[in-house]
């Protein structure tokens, strides 16, 4: 999820629960780390990682504790709670995250919601506005609402997107390859098939039979450009660890790129949900510079 939506959801937590300000903090730093990592441009895989999160909350822990004279094990299982609820909403999503990377390789996502998705949002804001009224006291029931609605409305998509999958898979030859990504709204998905030199993406209403929209991407690759792919130092390893991989060639003036993208992030509403590799070439289809994006 998106950086508001994780914040709401702390300060739900802790109304919820009655947290100190201090274990709020605590919590919030926790949620930040990632963040945190990912603007001094860490690598993303290390950084939503539990083991690696867990030494950095370790070793901040000891250092927090010494220098204020706090709880360490308090401070600890604050931090670790505030990693859980930021990997726990990440999952949900669709870009890729290695929970126990360097350990286990595999990535894990759902692609349930979206990086914004509106109703979880706007529910937790709506909640946190009625919370912040201190003039009485809300029954037990309504103060689990947020929680019990959120759980549902991923139940739902769950659901949904699995109905989708079983639909679409018997339609489709065994040689494509099926996608199906979450829209901006409960009852949108993105329907991505990729076959042997296209990709086709339909946007689907899941109580409409037809489809809102359908777009195509060809993607016929200059003779060249697979001479430059076998000499790329990331390209082997991108496509063991991305199998279901979309390959554009394309010119920005007069640069020449190449791009790998993962399908489950070629399309997304989001520009920075995109994880793709990269290479720049010459004129004389020398790679000049490559990298990948996650």
């Amino acid at each position: 999820m998106n950086f508001i939506t994780n914040i709401l959801y702390i300060f739900y937590v802790t109304y919820l629960l009655g947290f100190s300000n201090t274990t709020l903090l605590s919590i919030f730093i926790g949620v930040m780390i990632p963040y945190i990592a990912l603007f001094l441009r860490f690598k993303n895989r290390y950084f939503h990682s539990l083991p690696t999160l867990f030494r950095v909350s370790f070793i901040l822990s000891l250092s927090i504790s010494a220098i204020f004279s706090m709880n360490l094990f308090s401070l600890f299982t604050s931090l670790i709670f505030g990693i859980t609820i930021h990997l726990s909403t990440d999952i949900l999503r669709s870009k890729p995250k290695y929970i126990l990377y360097p350990f286990v390789k595999k990535s894990l996502h759902l692609s349930l919601i979206d990086y914004f998705d509106p109703v979880i949002t706007l529910l937790f804001s709506l909640f946190m506005l009625i919370f912040s009224i201190d003039s009485f006291e809300l029954p037990l029931i309504i103060k689990f609402l947020p929680m019990v609605i959120t759980l549902f409305y991923v139940l739902f998509k769950f659901i949904s997107k699995y109905r989708l999958q079983k639909i679409y898979k018997d339609s489709i030859l065994d040689s494509d390859q099926l996608v199906i990504l979450p829209g901006l709204t409960p009852f949108l998905w993105r329907v991505i098939i990729k076959k042997e030199n296209s990709v086709v993406v339909y946007i689907k209403h899941i109580l409409k039979k037809e489809f809102l929209s359908i777009r195509y991407f060809n993607f016929t690759l200059e003779s060249s450009s697979f001479d430059i792919l076998k000499g790329s130092k990331y390209f082997n390893s991108f496509k063991k660890e991305y199998p279901n991989s979309f390959i554009q060639d394309f010119k920005v003036r007069n640069r020449r790129f190449i791009r790998v993208y993962d399908i489950n992030n070629f399309i997304s509403l989001f520009k920075k949900e995109q994880v793709f590799l990269e290479i720049e070439v010459d004129s004389n289809f020398n790679i000049i510079k490559e990298r990948v994006v996650l």
